[in-house]
C-alpha cells in the first residue's frame, strides 16, 4: 500500500472575535439577525411582547354602577367591572370615567403571578 500525504488548503479560520468581551457585545446583534431570518420566531417574540405589555383578551361579564340608574338609561359611572379570560376572573376598577366594555385587553397582574 502506498502512503499518501494529504494537505488541506484554502480553508478560512472561524470568524470569531478574539476577546470574550467583544463576543458578548455582539450577542444582541447576532440574536436580532437570527430572529429576523426566521419569521416564526419573530412572530412568537412579537406575540410575547404584546401579551406582556398590552395584555390578554377578556370578555366582560358583569358590572356595578356607582349610583342608582333610572330604567332605560345607561350607567355613566362604574364601581367595578368583572371580566373573564385567559388570566381567569379579573375585577377591574375603572378610573376617571372609563366604561366597562364588552371586550378588553388586560395586562398581566405580575404581583399575583410572583406569589404563585
Amino acid at each position: 500500500m502506498n502512503d499518501y500525504d494529504v494537505k488541506v488548503t484554502g480553508t478560512r479560520k472561524p470568524n470569531k472575535r478574539p476577546h470574550i468581551v467583544l463576543r458578548i457585545l455582539d450577542a444582541p446583534w447576532d440574536l436580532t439577525v437570527a430572529a429576523l431570518k426566521r419569521p416564526r420566531v419573530l412572530m412568537l417574540l412579537g406575540g410575547m411582547w404584546f401579551v406582556c405589555n398590552v395584555g390578554t383578551p377578556h370578555i366582560g361579564s358583569e358590572y356595578q354602577c356607582r349610583y342608582p340608574v333610572r330604567p332605560g338609561q345607561p350607567c355613566q359611572s362604574f364601581d367595578y367591572c368583572t371580566y373573564h379570560g385567559f388570566q381567569g376572573r379579573r375585577v377591574v376598577v375603572p378610573v376617571g370615567g372609563e366604561t366597562c366594555g364588552l371586550f378588553k385587553l388586560i395586562p398581566p397582574d405580575w404581583e399575583k403571578l410572583a406569589e404563585e
